[in-house]
């Protein structure tokens, strides 16, 4: 469903069968190409009430503006920044320099259940207006998930291990012609040993061998995790504003 206002923005209902996200659906905002931010805020000024009103009508609760990452004042009109795609060539995410942690393929992600329930714990503790606190139900749900994927060769789990115990993890997918990271963790002791990057690294491999040129990762907006990306490489492409309703 979509609507089409007097001064071109268009609005895209987008639901996404993802229990782990507070708002699995959402009013897109979609505006012309060409607008840049002082024009795009104008737009929004203009629209804002219509666009809040279409959002009750098809009973969603949020809006979301994807924008240049360079942009900083669409908070001028009521929008959070929540989220960045950030992206990298894979043969470059291949080069990292990193310590050398044997890396394992997970075939059933059952085997970190805690481990999964860890990471949504952290997740709702870091960033609670995005991620649901129902951990155990939606942990189930991901362990599904990512076994069906798995089982159809769509997705990839990895584990980091010291001293032959898994202590992070990795899960990847393809988002169209590009190889994704869905979710990267390591538990909070053992991170600053190069576990995280050791995970990406044969991500990018991984990739490579599928024929995926770039990967892409979601991430929130906090200084450490952007920093973390940042210094391996990654960049920037657009980046998430949302509203709650």
């Amino acid at each position: 469903m979509e609507k089409k206002l007097n001064n071109g923005l268009i609005l895209k209902i987008v639901d996404l069968p993802v229990p782990i996200l507070k708002h699995p659906k959402w009013v897109l905002v979609v505006y012309p190409e060409g607008k840049d931010e002082l024009q795009l805020i104008k737009l929004l000024s203009q629209s804002l009430p219509e666009i809040e009103n279409f959002a009750k009508e098809t009973r969603t609760r949020q809006i979301k503006v994807l924008a240049n990452p360079s942009w900083i004042n669409l908070a001028s009109v009521g929008l959070k920044k929540a989220t960045h795609y950030m992206i990298i060539y894979s043969s470059d995410l291949t080069k990292i320099a990193t310590k050398d942690y044997p890396v394992v393929n997970i075939i059933n992600p059952a085997k970190i259940k805690n481990l999964i329930e860890e990471q949504f714990v952290y997740h709702c503790r870091r960033e609670s207006f995005y991620f649901t606190g129902e951990i155990k139900s939606r942990a189930r749900w991901f362990i599904d998930m990512v076994k069906e994927k798995i089982k159809k060769k769509e997705g990839v789990l990895l584990g980091a291990t010291v001293e032959r115990k898994i202590v992070g993890f990795l899960y990847g997918e393809p988002y169209e012609s590009e190889g994704g990271v869905d979710e990267l963790f390591v538990q909070e002791k053992y991170r600053g040993r190069d576990l995280g990057s050791c995970l990406l690294r044969r991500a990018g491999e991984e990739f490579l061998t599928k024929g995926f040129k770039n990967c892409g990762l979601f991430t929130g907006t906090n200084i450490g995790a952007l920093g973390f990306y940042e210094k391996l490489g990654f960049k920037k492409k657009l980046t998430i504003w949302i509203k709650n309703l």
